[in-house]
């Protein structure tokens, strides 16, 4: 008689990750979702690389963080020859990764296929949970048969579409055996179903959950416009501050706060000096504390061109906040419902956007209507409540993995410490 199938809550729980200590909303997301699964099963995080200062965001202390390279990852444009690394281990580190087509270099070489190797081999029960197309790929090919392969998507079908190589890697864990794949909104999980058809892996939609409580209601009387995000392109501020500028000079009282930090802040603080908004428009630079970041404030603001499943959206929301964004692809819509929790504006209509501000800022009974239903909107993202999706989904899995014999691509062979790798 084959044994019963284990419970999604005797099953352990393996995140696999590129950095967990990256200031980014991949690593909140899991941390999120880690310390809540950990109330009920052993969680542990695989982390590639450790970046100086630690984790930003508090693991647990239920929660089991691994590092593989006890080092941070090779900077944009960094060559095989910026590698740390000497003897074997630098021969190794100059070798173009086996496992995911030699794509990610010198990131993803023959030395961390060896790390993954070895530390993947050691799990022989419970669930692989990956977090970016190049991980996918190597939970697929280098997963003991019988362990769950989940992928999790943070980022919207077309932005994946638009990275060289992202598909492929994607097309080919399914291909190899990868046993679900995850993504933030159900317009993503449709892209997907049709994009993976054949592959047998089961496509679904579970949100991110909020890394804080849901707040009490509240007065919004301060004066203060707040956004948060990497200053990067892809997030948008400068569209931001030019929707903000005519708020400003009718409203001079108000004044927007932007956190982040990143390679446009030069940029950004110039066109603040250009547009006269010197003093209204506040670089705030990266916050330990964003929550106090939007009690401070009374309306949320995004203006980024693409998005995955904002957590940072989710974390106004659970402020109370008034959310007024683009409807960028994808997560906004999502989020926002138009006229109810925030305003929802074409994605890249400056003078939209401006518009859907001056109509927050000047409007009290507006805000406190909108950050009213945002409080009331914001339970549904309880980290209990995503995580139970989580549950059944280990469940439903688990017992298929265990009625059924893998599927056949996957070769059958093959607390906070590093897994020993060649010698530098």
């Amino acid at each position: 008689m084959r044994p019963e199938p284990e419970r999604a809550t005797e099953v352990p729980v393996h995140f696999l990750m590129f950095s967990a200590d990256a200031p980014d909303g991949v690593s909140r997301a899991v941390v999120t979702l880690a310390n809540q699964l950990s109330l009920t099963r052993p969680v542990e995080v695989i982390s590639l690389y450790r970046r100086r200062g630690g984790p930003a965001y508090p693991f647990a202390e239920r929660v089991r963080v691994t590092y593989l390279f006890d080092r941070p990852p090779m900077p944009r444009g960094a060559t095989a020859g910026d590698v740390p690394a000497t003897g074997l281990a630098g021969l190794l580190a100059r070798r173009r990764s086996r496992v995911v087509l030699g794509r990610a270099f010198p990131n993803m070489s023959l030395l961390t296929d060896v790390a993954l190797y070895r530390k993947l081999r050691t799990i022989r029960t419970g669930v692989i949970v990956s977090t970016r197309p190049s991980l996918h790929l190597v939970a697929a090919r280098l997963a003991r048969p019988g362990v769950v392969t989940v992928g999790q998507d943070h980022l919207n079908f077309e932005s994946r579409m638009a990275e060289p190589g992202s598909m492929t890697l994607i097309e080919e864990a399914c291909r190899r055996g990868l046993d679900a794949f995850v993504t933030l909104t159900s317009a993503d999980a449709d892209d997907y179903r049709r994009a993976l058809a054949g592959s047998g892996t089961r496509v679904t939609t579970i949100p991110n959950a909020l890394s804080w409580p849901v707040s009490q209601p509240r007065a919004h009387d301060q004066r203060v416009v707040v956004a948060a995000g990497r200053l990067v392109p892809r997030k948008g501020m400068g569209r931001l501050v030019r929707a903000f500028a005519p708020v400003a000079h009718r409203h001079p009282d108000w004044e927007l706060r932007i956190y982040g930090a990143g390679r446009l802040e030069a940029d950004l603080s110039d066109q603040i000096e250009r547009l006269g908004l010197t003093g209204r428009v506040r670089l705030m630079g990266h916050t330990h504390d964003l929550p106090a970041a939007f009690d401070g404030a009374s309306v949320f603001a995004c203006g980024s061109r693409a998005e995955g499943f904002p957590m940072v959206m989710l974390e106004a929301l659970s402020k109370g906040l008034p959310l007024v964004s683009f409807d960028c692809p994808r997560g906004p819509s999502d989020i926002v419902r138009d006229g109810i929790n925030g305003l929802l504006v074409p994605n890249g209509d400056i003078d939209g956007l401006a518009r859907a501000l001056e109509s927050v800022v000047s409007d009290e009974e507006l805000r406190h209507r909108l950050g009213a239903q945002a409080l009331v909107d914001a339970a549904a993202y309880r980290p209990e409540g995503i995580a139970a999706s989580w549950e059944r989904l280990f469940d439903d899995l688990c017992g298929a993995i265990g009625a059924t014999t893998k599927r056949p691509m996957r070769p059958t062979e093959g607390s906070r410490t590093a897994t020993p790798v060649p010698s530098t």
